[in-house]
């Protein structure tokens, strides 16, 4: 009899698809841990799509040949894969993104499960979360008089931006974050250098990185990661309207350790 594995690709899978789907092979592979073989994971998926616990989606991504995988909507196969995986089934309830959202669902995705490997005590929430997040919602929505006991220790914003956007509508956005949100730092990930160049470039211009709220440390509000790092990389090397680098942790670890009054801009050290 050969030993037990130590884990359940088919419970992985499910329970990152109950999390985050819909998914291609390609969103998997890079969420999945320990790593796994194109062709295993295939496999893999053809026995949940078997069971009728999976279905395929088939949408015009990939050179018009993109399968995604999703949750079947069967409430036998939903109380099934509540089960497996431990998850609530209201979890597994959720509108899809449309087939032109696709890319940048699965991109949040990644980066959301291994920033939750990364920072495991973390609560890592995305845009859709939130109308179920009742007290978080409340926080972001107050201006003043929330009870300490509310806010988090950090807030950290995420904002994927994969094309140009309007000059006001990014100044807008970098306006809100700068002089009138609860955030303790920003990263941006672009899929462009153009595209990182003019964001910072707003940032610089209208002043912004030297508003009173975070002024006195606006070189590190603002951070910059290249989108090609998601898929690629483990380990997370940011960069600040300065040009210099340093990683997740230590960006993360400083702002989480350095009250916001005693923040200042500075070189951080790994």
């Amino acid at each position: 009899m050969k030993p037990p594995l130590p884990y359940d690709r088919g419970k992985q899978i499910l329970k990152l698809l109950a999390l985050h789907e819909p998914l291609s092979v390609r969103g998997l592979s890079q969420m999945l841990s320990p790593k796994i073989e194109p062709r295993r994971l295939r496999d893999a998926l053809s026995r949940l799509y078997a069971r009728n616990l999976i279905t395929k989606r088939n949408d015009r991504v990939f050179g018009g040949s993109g399968t995604f995988y999703q949750i079947s909507r069967e409430q036998k196969a939903r109380e099934r894969i509540s089960e497996l995986t431990g998850l609530d089934s209201q979890v597994l309830d959720r509108n899809h993104p449309r087939h032109t959202e696709l890319l940048h669902w699965e991109l949040c995705s990644v980066f959301a499960e291994k920033l939750a490997n990364i920072f495991p005590e973390a609560k890592i929430l995305r845009e859709h979360e939130f109308k179920t997040q009742a007290t978080v919602a409340d926080y972001f929505a107050s201006k003043e008089g929330t009870p300490p006991e509310v806010r988090p220790d950090l807030i950290i914003a995420v904002e994927i931006e994969r094309t140009l956007k309007n000059d006001e509508r990014i100044r807008r956005k970098l306006k809100i974050y700068a002089h009138e949100s609860p955030l303790d730092g920003v990263i941006y990930i672009c899929d462009l250098p153009e595209v990182a160049r003019k964001v910072e470039l707003i940032y610089r211009s209208k002043n912004l990185n030297k508003t009173l709220r975070i002024g006195h440390y606006g070189n590190l509000f603002l951070m910059f990661l290249d989108q090609d790092a998601i898929h690629n990389e483990e380990k997370f090397r940011l960069i600040n309207s300065d040009c210099k680098t340093v990683s997740i942790e230590t960006w993360i670890s400083f702002l989480r350790n350095t009250s916001m009054n005693f923040r200042r801009n500075k070189e951080l050290q790994d």
